[in-house]
C-alpha cells in the first residue's frame, strides 16, 4: 500500500473581521510545501470561528481540499488558528431635540422614539436600547444651531456584547429668548 504524502501550509493568515452574526472566516495567502518535482496541486481553504460572538483571539477552524491532477497522491490536515471579531458599531437613530427658551440651563429634551441603525437582522430582537439618555447644550446661552451632548443609552440583550454603541453627535437645536410678558 502507497500512503499519500503529507503537505503543509505555510504563510496563511486569518483576518479579524467585525461582527456579522456569523462563524465565515477569510483566509489569504498560503504556500502548500513539500509537493514533489512538478506534481500538479494546489489548495482551496474555508475556513470559521469557533462561534459568531465577538471576541478576541478566537479558535479559527481552517480546512483544506487539494484540487489538481496529482491531489490524490497528498493529503493536508485541517489547521487551528486565532483571528478576532470586533464589535460592531451601531448608532441611534430617530431622536430629535426639541428647540427651548432661554432657562439659565443647558439640558434639554429628547423627543422621538430612539432606534438602532445596523443591527444585524436575526439580533433584531435581542439587543435593544436601554439607559437613561441626558441631551444637553454646550452651555447655556442663546443660540442658533447649538451642538448637543447625548450621553446615558446603553444596549441590553443577549446579543448586545457583539455591538459597539455611539452615542448620538450631530444633534442640535437653538435656545431662543425667553418671552417676557409685562402687565400692569
Amino acid at each position: 500500500t502507497i500512503l499519500s504524502k503529507s503537505l503543509s501550509v505555510s504563510g496563511l493568515t486569518v483576518s479579524d473581521k467585525t461582527y456579522d452574526g456569523t462563524t465565515v472566516a477569510n483566509v489569504s495567502g498560503g504556500t502548500l510545501n513539500g509537493i514533489i518535482n512538478s506534481d500538479d496541486v494546489s489548495f482551496t481553504t474555508t475556513a470559521s470561528f469557533s462561534d459568531a460572538n465577538a471576541a478576541a483571539n478566537k479558535s479559527v477552524l481552517v480546512n483544506y481540499s487539494l484540487n489538481g491532477q496529482h491531489a490524490s497522491n497528498y493529503s493536508l490536515q485541517s489547521n487551528t488558528m486565532t483571528a478576532s471579531i470586533s464589535p460592531k458599531e451601531v448608532s441611534i437613530i430617530g431622536i430629535s431635540i426639541d428647540n427651548k427658551p432661554y432657562d439659565g440651563t443647558n439640558v434639554t429634551t429628547i423627543s422621538g422614539i430612539a432606534n438602532l441603525s445596523e443591527v444585524i437582522t436575526n439580533d433584531l430582537f435581542t439587543v435593544t436600547i436601554a439607559g437613561n439618555p441626558i441631551a444637553t447644550f454646550n452651555n447655556p446661552s442663546l443660540g442658533m444651531n447649538k451642538p448637543i451632548t447625548v450621553v446615558g443609552y446603553e444596549l441590553q440583550g443577549p446579543q448586545a456584547g457583539n455591538y459597539s454603541l455611539s452615542q448620538p453627535s450631530t444633534l442640535t437645536a437653538n435656545i431662543v429668548a425667553k418671552t417676557i410678558t409685562i402687565s400692569g
